[in-house]
């Protein structure tokens, strides 16, 4: 990680408290990973570093097999069918 200058910290902590959006520059400074900056939405999501996304996880995850379908009490029906 960077090392950030007082003036830097004065900065970010005045956009932060005034709520406002990090500017591009201090964002790459404090997460040089894409993923570890979550930007706020209307939709909530875990994020975090290391995190696969949803594709990666179905190719890595094996098939499951197909349960085979149970009947009871098919050779004596009852009086409705």
């Amino acid at each position: 990680m960077a090392v950030l200058t007082e003036q830097d910290r004065e900065n970010i902590i005045k956009l932060l408290t005034g709520g406002k959006h990090l500017p591009e520059h201090y964002r790459t400074l404090l997460f040089p990973d894409e993923r570890e900056y979550a930007e706020l939405t209307r939709i909530c999501q875990l994020a975090y570093k290391g995190k696969k996304s949803k594709e990666e996880v179905i190719a890595e995850t094996a098939a499951a097999p197909f349960q085979e379908v149970r009947s009871y009490n098919t050779h004596n029906p009852g009086p409705d069918g």
